[in-house]
């Protein structure tokens, strides 16, 4: 998505309120928009759980009105789930790259680590978790 250009008032990230577009069309902050049809809700890469810009390209991103409704649970397994209120699985190092399976990584020592890929978002932050 394109952000409106010009002669508007200025677009501003919808979780956290950074300035992303000023009144006169300059960029602030590199920012995604709401990928569902009409929506005109924006957020800066961060609140969007994206690390770049080149991600946020690669994947989708729905504002909070849109977003699936999910089901987070805070322990599973006799294990206490790491909870994200910016990532949309509701699961710290969990995805759900357009494969359909839920992905588990984990940054070790600076390097990006796959846990493997599972059935359930719930499945996949235990793998984090242990």
């Amino acid at each position: 998505q394109v952000l409106p250009q010009g002669d508007g008032p200025e677009i501003t990230c919808c979780k956290c309120g950074t300035v992303l577009d000023d009144e006169a069309g300059e960029v602030m902050a590199p920012s995604v928009g709401c990928d569902a049809g009409g929506c005109s809700r924006w957020a800066c890469l961060a609140c969007a759980g994206f690390r770049s810009e080149a991600e946020a390209g690669r994947k989708t991103w729905f504002c909070t009105l849109h977003a699936p409704a999910v089901a987070v649970v805070a322990e599973a397994e006799g294990l206490r789930l790491h909870l994200s209120s910016i990532s949309s699985t509701g699961y710290r190092g969990v995805s759900h790259p357009s494969s359909g399976r839920f992905q588990a990584r984990h940054n070790l020592g600076g390097k990006d680590v796959s846990l493997g890929c599972f059935g359930s978002a719930v499945e996949a932050a235990v793998a984090y978790a242990r």
